[in-house]
């Protein structure tokens, strides 16, 4: 009942619903599935060695807590920006509401910019061209695929996935047999601190793998029976991509040595010409993947832009919409910044910045749903969380937890980050002729 109304009072935004559940699982795992499973195994393999599988399950676990958080958000608000627009009706505080949603786009255009940048690790020396050249070219094309349309492009996005899945599918398949299990005690790594920290430091750097699967809620004003297809899609995604994340590492580090893994630039071509796998196969699946991630982080992006500059009233020609139903000035203006992430940062330390600002992102919405159920305002929404209000706890301890252990310099300037918006909504609020309305 609930849902309904609010869908029926924000159709005015401009939005058509036409993504359904298939659709929209293809979306969540086009933007989960990204250049971070690539380029991150490496890395995470130099902290957790053997232990990495079981720090995708754990990644895995908190993501599924997560979506049910996500899908509890989207039947609150059935809108284009749902965790955005969340935001602002659960925290009375505007100044409060507008530096979380500033850090949740901060996020998306540093996934943006950490898949561009991936891309161009992987084809740097196949192309000729220079990592960020190639990124450049990438972040510009995925641009204009989205001003075209999110119906086309949700066609696109479906296509590219299917295509990705069945790569991901046989090269996994492929790496079974050659496995040798043996190499899983010579690849533990010990800590002073026992595995547990080895598997939360793990944790902590290969988490920005599962983000992408909770912009399926910023795209709520365009999908069909929002309250029954959103907490599916999410709930599929998570699994899914949790599946393939955790066999993925499994077989890795029971196919190499792990010299061997932290050495290589991109361990899963040492791999595949290992198993005599075509190395093209995997190129092609990195440029999928990053096409897939790109395509569907730049979309919804837009929308939570949209949404936050609409819950403050700011430069309202910013958020016209195109004739293809597209807010293309706002995808303009974050693909413009994501160019300064990408000239600007490294892969390691741009994953960093996701992860913390997806994680404080996470807490926010987390805190926020639960005020939401103690006022007793859920009583006509569609979606129940499995394991309330206990599940939240645990998901507010988890995400605590990992934030402790990532990067400090990132969250440096995950801090910087916020005091600039803050400083903008302030003036912007003093001078009306910056766009803020009373």
């Amino acid at each position: 009942m609930f849902g309904k109304i609010v869908e029926k009072i924000f159709r005015n935004r401009g939005f058509k619903r036409v993504i359904g559940l298939p659709a929209l699982v293809m979306i969540g795992i086009g933007a989960s599935i990204e250049a971070s499973i690539f380029v991150l195994l490496g890395e995470g393999v130099k902290i957790a060695g053997a232990l990495l599988p079981i720090s995708f399950v754990f990644g895995g676990s908190i993501a599924l807590l997560a979506a049910f958080v996500y899908a509890k958000i989207a039947s609150i608000r059935p809108v284009s920006g749902a965790d955005i627009s969340f935001m602002f009706e659960i925290f009375k505080s505007r100044p409060f509401a507008f530096g979380l949603s500033w850090l949740i786009v901060l996020g998306d255009l540093s996934f943006i910019a950490l898949n561009a940048l991936g891309l161009g690790i992987y084809l740097n020396n196949l192309l000729g061209l220079s990592e960020i050249v190639i990124a450049l070219i990438s972040i510009v094309i995925v641009a204009v695929i989205n001003i075209y349309g999110i119906k086309k492009t949700s066609l696109i996005e479906s296509t590219l996935v299917c295509i990705l899945l069945i790569f991901l599918v046989s090269f996994i398949v492929s790496l079974i047999i050659p496995a040798d299990f043996r190499l899983l005690t010579q690849n533990y790594l010990h800590s002073d601190y026992g595995p547990v920290w080895l598997i939360l430091s793990g944790t902590a750097l290969i988490f920005t793998t599962f983000i992408g699967y909770e912009d399926i809620t910023s795209v709520s004003a365009e999908v069909v029976e929002p309250g029954k297809v959103i907490p599916r899609a999410l709930i599929y995604t998570v699994i899914i991509t949790t599946i393939i994340y955790t066999a993925l590492a499994f077989l890795l580090v029971s196919n190499l040595p792990v010299v061997e893994i932290i050495t290589a630039k991109v361990p899963l071509i040492n791999l595949a010409e290992k198993i005599r796998f075509p190395v093209s196969f995997v190129y092609t699946g990195a440029v999928i993947a990053v096409a897939t991630t790109l395509v569907a982080t730049i979309l919804v992006a837009s929308r939570k832009m949209f949404a936050l500059f609409q819950e403050v009233g700011v430069a309202p020609t910013l958020l016209k919409i195109n004739k293809q139903g597209v807010p293309a000035r706002l995808v303009l203006i974050l693909t413009l910044i994501s160019i300064f992430l990408i000239i600007s940062g490294s892969v390691t330390y741009i994953a960093y910045i996701s992860n913390g600002v997806y994680l404080i992102g996470l807490i926010a919405n987390t805190i926020g749903v639960i005020i939401f159920e103690r006022g007793k305002r859920h009583l006509d929404t569609t979606y129940k969380i499995p394991g309330h209000p206990y599940s939240l706890y645990l998901l507010i301890l988890f995400a605590s937890t990992l934030i402790f252990f990532t990067d400090k310099k990132s969250l440096l300037s995950v801090l910087i980050w916020l005091i600039v918006g803050l400083v903008i909504f302030f003036l912007a609020k003093r001078f009306k002729n910056l766009g803020f309305t009373k």
